[in-house]
């Protein structure tokens, strides 16, 4: 079972989809169905009793119910795809999870993790380097950067989303085990994040080399992490106060010349309109939202249509209402408080909350991201077994087995 895990994760660094009878279907979502049948299985036939945490799946069922409520109310249920997701989302991954956490080698749970981020974040440099080397690369309308994969389009945000965790994952590697090949591969994850311009991605990578520095400098990781979430909740007020208003000049400037259809409007000064555009949506639909997968900017210019307003408050508010936020408020914060005391939680709490700080300026949970995070968000949710960093003989490194890596000892 820890290898369809670890394929679940590596598989999700693979950004391209395709269409089927029910919608789009990426490597991910195969992976995760073929993961919840064998995971189901096993547990049917060895007659394992895990310890599930009632509350997490009861949170997880209920954030699902509010998006089949949402959808039924503005009458899109006709988006499949949109259920589909969200769906395997909070289904099939916690399901598989959870039916296959005592077959799961769990010991060594954050080098498994962190390996298969690494790895996948190798994988998907390699194919973008390839591609912008053959050429298969190009800029939109409105300046944004996009890799060709397949004949299909990937914005370089959702790259360096991805290499958010690959950079998390090598670092982990690099400095709590000494590895220095992790170093060097978290250094070409955060040069590549930088070279194809995804700017949020390359700010949150800086703030998670900053993180490992203070852990590793011995500082309480619980004290980081309230830290990390007080600043999260600033940020996201932050872009609240943007959306509603307060730039009112800024605001009409930017609509002028969006009507005048310049190129002073980018993909990123863009983004206080769309932030005000889905401010006023949810004003008018505050309980259930308008529905997911429905957003669709009303303006002039390139701008007109475009999906999502790239800030995963706003993106949740609009489409779920103030019902849908607190469920997926609830579900998210109940697992990073859940825990906390083996040192696998430190991984998993903050390649979480990387994801969504990036997530404030970027579309939440498309394919690939989304797949990633809610793994992640479940298995910090089960109980984790502890295992000692440090070899009772002050003298010995113990050595992980079928590794070469060393623990660091602290």
């Amino acid at each position: 079972m820890l290898y369809l895990l670890l394929l679940t994760i590596i598989t999700s660094f693979i950004p391209v989809s395709w269409a089927s009878p029910a919608g789009f279907v990426s490597a991910a979502d195969a992976v995760v169905i073929v993961f919840v049948v064998c995971a189901c299985a096993s547990a049917m036939v060895n007659r394992l009793h895990n310890r599930v945490d009632l509350s997490v799946l009861a949170l997880s069922l209920a954030a699902l119910a509010c998006i089949y409520v949402s959808q039924y109310l503005n009458d899109v249920l006709e988006l499949v795809n949109v259920l589909i997701k969200y769906s395997i989302f909070l289904v099939l991954i916690p399901t598989a999870i959870f039916a296959s956490r005592l077959s799961l080698d769990t010991t060594k749970l954050d080098e498994h993790l962190a390996k298969a981020l690494a790895f996948g974040g190798t994988m998907l440099c390699i194919i973008v380097l390839v591609q912008i080397a053959r050429g298969q690369h190009l800029y939109s309308e409105d300046g944004t950067y996009h890799i060709l994969l397949l004949e299909q389009r990937v914005n370089k945000n959702a790259i360096g989303s991805l290499l958010t965790f690959a950079v998390s994952g090598a670092s982990w590697l690099a400095i709590i085990y000494r590895a220095r090949v992790y170093a060097v591969l978290s250094l070409f994850f955060f040069a590549v994040t930088l070279f194809i311009s995804a700017r949020s991605a390359t700010l949150i990578d800086l703030l998670l080399l900053l993180y490992f520095f203070v852990y590793l400098r011995g500082f309480q990781p619980s004290r980081v992490l309230a830290i990390g979430v007080v600043f999260s909740i600033v940020l996201g007020t932050f872009g609240l106060i943007l959306s509603t208003g307060v730039l009112d000049a800024q605001l009409e400037r930017l609509t002028q010349i969006t009507e005048l259809n310049t190129s002073n409007v980018t993909a990123s000064t863009s983004r206080i309109l769309l932030w005000d555009f889905a401010w006023q949506k949810f004003q008018d639909a505050p309980i259930f939202g308008n529905g997911y997968g429905t957003f669709s900017y009303i303006g002039s210019g390139w701008l007109n249509g475009m999906y999502e307003p790239h800030d995963s408050v706003l993106q949740i508010l609009y489409a779920g209402g103030l019902i849908g936020f607190l469920a997926f408020a609830a579900l998210i914060l109940r697992s990073l408080l859940k825990n906390n005391r083996h040192p696998a939680s430190v991984l998993l709490n903050l390649l979480m909350l990387g994801y969504l700080f990036n997530s404030l300026v970027a579309i939440i949970w498309i394919r690939g991201e989304g797949h990633l995070f809610w793994s992640l968000c479940f298995l910090k949710a089960v109980p984790i077994p502890q295992r000692s960093r440090r070899s009772k003989q002050p003298n010995a490194r113990p050595r992980l087995a079928g590794s070469n890596l060393t623990p660091l000892s602290r």
